[in-house]
């Protein structure tokens, strides 16, 4: 339903004479639906959400599912904010692009600090599973209802300060946007826009994301402002404070911000290493705002701590990481993956059952409906260009494979066991030192991996 008009020209902020915004609506069972509603419970929606002022450019977005890209110039786009989302690609070669959230403001959204950008180029020699996860902007955590902040300042933005006489004065950091290859760890990702730190006081602004250092909060004076504020995410650290911890950032999360002495410093911005928080000092609402987190790009010679997860297979070429980068409208981010090149062929099997091909939700073969001689088209709609398991096959099948462009000299498989996981929590307050595996197994076979984490 539609606002009511304004009969008055007053343009007073929150003022009454304003006029007021239409509705939103999501048809499900239990909402509204007037005299003369035309469509019935066939169309009810699932995993609804509706957010006031959340939109920053007017668009409707219809996601599908991707298996894999087709062709080069495909554009996988990732616009769901405070999710992971995973696609496998093919051999080939590909764009990553990420975008950073943008920091928290009072207001005035203009003045909300900007998020950074990061790009590279991905050449991949085998189907390769990548997660992109894309951050939220800092932007509204101290105006939105509570229900509304699900994906505010997700992926390590920093929390904006609680407490004191106004909470729309109190700014969030930006999250992270990131790629990760194989696993969905901070120390499996390949490439990241860091998030911009939120505002502080009056002219008080927080440091852009992005980068290989995050932007330092700044003024409109060229003041420093007032506070205690560590600094930015780097390439191998976020600056520590030891009197207020709650300010610090770490790996892939920005410090909090603190509200305190009638002062409000801004958060830290999430990203590779995020940005401080800013603690008032006892001068009144002057202080400043939080610093910006760190981007990165995977290469040789990139910076990797301890427990890195990635190898130089992964390594990205024409990378770039730019502060303050993040050119989308302001409080929007995304992940995008576009194709540059990739293997085109996709596979079918044949047993004496007849024509199968892979089904994703049943992990196994099955049947093809139509039991003639494959087509092109057939393999464009059934096919697949992965072969994770051979369930459903009997024991002697044939692996047909159509490659359009003519491309493959020769298809080899290669049967390699499934991995496994052990997970064990240790509650010891003692350093673990050394770490003894006890197991028999083939080295030739199978590769055994650990990790230790505290």
């Amino acid at each position: 339903y539609g606002g009511y008009a304004s009969t008055s020209s007053s343009a007073g902020n929150y003022s009454a004479t304003n006029g007021g915004g239409g509705s939103g609506y999501v048809l499900t069972e239990s909402s509204f639906k007037p005299t003369g509603y035309m469509l019935g419970e066939e169309y009810y929606l699932t995993d609804t959400h509706m957010e006031p002022w959340g939109s920053m450019e007017s668009q409707v977005l219809v996601c599908v599912e991707v298996e894999y890209p087709t062709s080069p110039g495909d554009i996988i786009i990732f616009p769901c904010v405070g999710e992971s989302s995973q696609i496998t690609l093919p051999r080939g070669k590909y764009k990553l692009k990420c975008w950073g959230g943008d920091g928290g403001c009072r207001t005035n959204i203009t003045e909300s600090p900007r998020g950074g950008y990061s790009e590279g180029v991905l050449t991949l020699t085998d189907p390769t599973t990548i997660i992109g996860t894309v951050g939220g902007s800092g932007i509204g955590t101290g105006i939105q209802n509570a229900s509304y902040k699900t994906t505010l300042k997700y992926n390590g933005g920093g929390s904006q300060g609680t407490g004191g006489s106004t909470s729309y004065y109190q700014c969030a950091g930006g999250g992270a946007t990131d790629f990760r290859i194989g696993s969905d760890s901070l120390y499996a990702r390949v490439i990241v826009a860091g998030g911009a730190g939120g505002n502080g006081g009056p002219g008080r602004f927080g440091g852009v994301g992005g980068g290989e250092t995050g932007g330092t909060n700044t003024t409109t004076s060229g003041t420093s402002g007032f506070g205690t504020s560590p600094g930015p995410g780097t390439q191998n650290s976020s600056p520590q404070n030891s009197s207020y911890s709650t300010i610090n950032g770490g790996f892939g999360y920005g410090g909090n911000g603190v509200t305190a002495n009638s002062g409000y410093g801004g958060a830290g911005g999430g990203g590779w290493y995020g940005g401080s928080g800013t603690y008032p000092d006892g001068s009144g609402d002057d202080d400043r705002g939080g610093n910006g987190g760190s981007g990165y790009v995977l290469t040789a010679s990139s910076f990797k701590p301890t427990g890195y997860l990635l190898g130089e297979e992964y390594y990205l070429t024409d990378g770039k990481t730019i502060a303050g980068g993040n050119d989308l409208p302001i409080g929007q981010t995304r992940a995008e993956i576009e194709v540059i090149e990739c293997t085109t062929y996709k596979m079918l099997c044949y047993d004496e059952e007849g024509y199968k091909r892979y089904n994703e939700s049943s992990n196994s073969w099955v049947l093809l409906s139509n039991q003639n001689q494959p087509t092109p088209e057939t393999f464009e709609e059934f096919g697949t260009f992965t072969f994770p398991t051979d369930d459903g096959l009997l024991d002697e099948y044939d692996i047909m494979v159509h490659d359009p462009e003519e491309k493959l000299l020769n298809v080899s498989l290669n049967v390699i066991p499934p991995e496994q996981h052990i997970s064990r929590t240790i509650m010891n307050k003692m350093n673990i030192a050394k770490l003894i595996i006890d197991a028999d197994f083939d080295p030739e076979i199978y590769d055994v991996r650990y990790n230790v984490k505290r």
